[in-house]
């Protein structure tokens, strides 16, 4: 999916919304430069230190010009779907206002391109000029603070530097004492005589230079001689007006300064948000949503179904989901089993049954201090507008209010813990018939709409996101975060996607998934200049930085020379053909608008993280199959080794018996099948396994020379 200013703010949703759901996340960088002439060929045999130093110095003078993001989400049929996104990264900030004018002349940003890598792009049919055309913003961190700071400082009265002449010799003397005895004067002067403020006539000149050093004398002198008065030009700037500060006055300025930053910050911020979902970091706040409702305003429903997708993600209803969700790759960090943190080599507190995942994810939810119905509804309560009541409810699905889910219905004379009033008893009864198995239609058109059956996407789609959502719960009668949400008006419907935007956004804190490149070093270096902060002075410092942003990465070029140590140094192109052949396990899909298969083109930043995307899962599945097979004794031979990479027709040719191989008389070179076609078994990755020893948080710098990230 290409990604322009024109449709950001509809994508952005469910980016964020994919970048939550999935275990993987695969990124590429294409860069305007890669090559420092002047460190090149400064060291014979380089320290790792000096090799950072030069991929410094590349990182700091070029920029990103284009941006590659695939998610890879497992299914619970073993199967992965991978979604795309291409952006193009351009410094260039377009202005519409005094506003942004003033933002962005902060700014210091300058664009260098090597000549070389612009002939490249060109060869490839890449366009370099498109960063000016139709790009999404970006602000790093560092700028972010940079324009507050500035902020901070317009806020505060005008400090009047000095202007660094001699006064006498530069015939300014005259001047200064003038204004210099009016102030006085007007200070001596009894206040029912005086007027309300002193008026100083800047003397003639054809100068802007010598007029701007008149204005500095007189703001001076004030802040000496008055300094509870403030200055401001007048008459076309002829003259400086000394008077009383307007406390409200002062206030509105410098809260309009503070409403044009953040509006600043919510429109130039852009590519950072997704890097900040991925790290974990904060971007609810900078997110607009009444952007959000406007651009989804041309397909109906969009922004409600995405505030009913968050909600079924996060919100589980039954113990058999948390189940589900808990056979993903989780590693280290978040067991969605038991609803806690724990190391996945120990066991989750409470699995021995079906009725002990139930109380543990009760126990969770106790722990929080209130049932998530409660929660939601006072979340909306204080949000939505007086006209616009919703009704308190209970679920009769919610394991807090109910701890005896037998039926799925209230026990015979409970009630729920928590303070609500229930409904009337044709309510509750038209609420359990809507839950006879009539509410399947009311997921139709969250995922591009409705499909056929045969459409194996949306039935991942379904198996892996909503179907459980359809046989446990009814929109009519529903936890108040999703509640009434086709009669929202516009502004109820923008605080129903702030609620879901921070809920996303405290999901990831906890969540960090796992960053897969190819070759990243240069990525990560480019992605941490041109996102987060300038680059550090020491690779160590750099090594801490961002293991700290990126706990769990994995480079593609390590594992396929872990796979093969010859064949691994090929190009990515070459491993992705060579890994994606139809039969090749594990199954990987995509929709239709959201992947490339071979119609993508290398060195595009998109699918470039695709192909990323694709080799990792293939050759990992791969290495935990043969690792599988090593342990129970089925280990591949020599022979076997010898026949894949040699055919028979090239051992005949040479004068090799292919027999001694064991092939067969009869064989055919087109009747060969690959190994791992033969695999019905695509097997379960984990962080910590085995195949992922030696390369687990390192990534290459130099040929044959790496450095770890972090600690394992």
């Amino acid at each position: 999916m290409e990604v322009s200013s024109e449709n950001f703010w509809r994508q952005l949703p469910k980016i964020l919304l994919s970048i939550a759901k999935c275990r993987y996340v695969a990124i590429d960088v294409e860069m305007t430069g890669i090559m420092d002439r002047g460190s090149e060929n400064r060291h014979d045999n380089p320290t790792n230190q000096q090799t950072y130093e030069s991929a410094k110095n590349i990182a700091s003078k070029f920029n990103v010009f284009e941006l590659g993001i695939t998610s890879v989400e497992k299914l619970s049929d073993g199967t992965y779907k991978t979604e795309t996104y291409s952006f193009t990264v351009s410094p260039y900030l377009h202005t519409e206002t005094r506003a942004d004018e003033t933002f962005v002349k902060g700014l210091d940003r300058s664009l260098s391109v090597s000549y070389n890598t612009l002939k490249f792009l060109r060869s490839e049919g890449i366009r370099l000029e498109k960063i000016y055309e139709d790009c999404v913003p970006y602000l790093s961190r560092e700028e972010a603070r940079l324009a507050t700071r500035q902020m901070e400082r317009r806020q505060e009265p005008w400090d009047a530097k000095d202007h660094g002449y001699n006064e006498h010799d530069e015939g300014l003397t005259t001047f200064s004492i003038y204004v210099h005895n009016t102030i006085v004067d007007w200070l001596y002067t009894d206040q029912w005589m005086r007027t309300t403020d002193v008026k100083i006539l800047l003397p003639n000149s054809g100068s802007k230079k010598r007029m701007s050093v008149y204005e500095q004398i007189v703001r001076r002198k004030a802040r000496e001689l008055v300094p509870q008065m403030g200055c401001r030009l007048w008459n076309h700037g002829t003259t400086v007006v000394i008077s009383q500060r307007d406390d409200g006055q002062e206030a509105k300025r410098r809260e309009s300064l503070q409403d044009d930053l953040n509006a600043s910050l919510g429109k130039y911020t852009g590519i950072r948000l997704i890097i900040e979902a991925i790290l974990g970091g904060k971007f609810a706040d900078l997110i607009n949503p009444d952007l959000i409702v406007e651009a989804m305003s041309g397909w109906p429903g969009e922004a409600r179904a995405f505030c009913r997708e968050v909600h079924d993600f996060l919100h589980p209803t039954s113990s058999e989901q948390s189940k589900e969700r808990s056979e993903s790759e989780v590693d280290g960090c978040y067991c969605h089993l038991c609803c806690t943190y724990h190391d996945p080599g120990t066991s989750c507190p409470s699995t021995s049954s079906e009725q002990n995942v139930e109380m543990a994810f009760q126990t969770n939810l106790a722990t929080q201090g209130k049932c998530p119905c409660t929660k939601k509804i006072a979340l909306s309560t204080r949000r939505v507008g007086d006209k616009e009541r919703t009704p308190l409810v209970y679920d009769v699905h919610c394991e807090r209010c109910y701890p005896d889910l037998g039926s799925g219905r209230p026990g015979t004379g409970s009630s729920p813990p928590h303070n609500v009033r229930s409904q009337t008893t044709d309510t509750q009864e038209a609420h359990s018939a809507s839950h006879s198995g009539e509410s399947s239609s009311r997921l139709e058109g969250v995922a591009d709409g409705g499909r056929e059956e045969g459409d194996t996407g949306t039935q991942h789609i379904t198996a892996g996101t909503s179907s459980w959502y359809d046989s446990w719960y009814e929109p009519t009668f529903r936890d108040d975060s999703c509640q009434g949400l086709e009669e929202l008006s516009t502004e109820s419907l923008g605080n129903k996607v702030a609620d879901a935007l921070k809920e996303l956004e405290a999901f990831g804190r906890g969540y960090e998934p796992i960053i897969i490149g190819h070759n990243q070093f240069m990525d990560l270096l480019f992605l941490y200049n041109t996102f987060i902060d300038d680059l550090p002075d020491t690779l160590d410092e750099f090594r801490a930085k961002i293991h700290n942003l990126f706990p769990y990465i994995i480079d593609t070029k390590l594992l396929a020379i872990k796979d093969d140590t010859i064949e691994g140094e090929d190009p990515l192109m070459d491993l992705y053909n060579r890994f994606n052949g139809n039969r090749t396990q594990p199954s990987i899909h995509w929709d239709a608008a959201y992947g490339y298969g071979r119609r993508g083109t290398a060195h595009q930043a998109g699918f470039d993280s695709h192909m990323t995307a694709v080799v990792f899962l293939r050759i990992a599945h791969k290495l935990a199959r043969e690792e599988s097979a090593r342990l129970e004794g089925r280990g591949a031979s020599y022979e076997s080794k010898i026949k894949r990479l040699y055919d028979r027709e090239w051992l005949s040719a040479v004068g090799y018996d292919s027999r001694f191989l064991g092939y067969p008389q009869d064989f055919h070179t087109d009747t060969r099948r690959d190994d791992n076609a033969r695999e019905e078994h695509v097997g379960r990755l984990n962080w910590r396994m085995q195949i992922f020893d030696g390369i687990r948080n390192r990534v290459r710098i130099a040929p044959r020379k790496t450095v770890h990230i972090g600690w394992g």
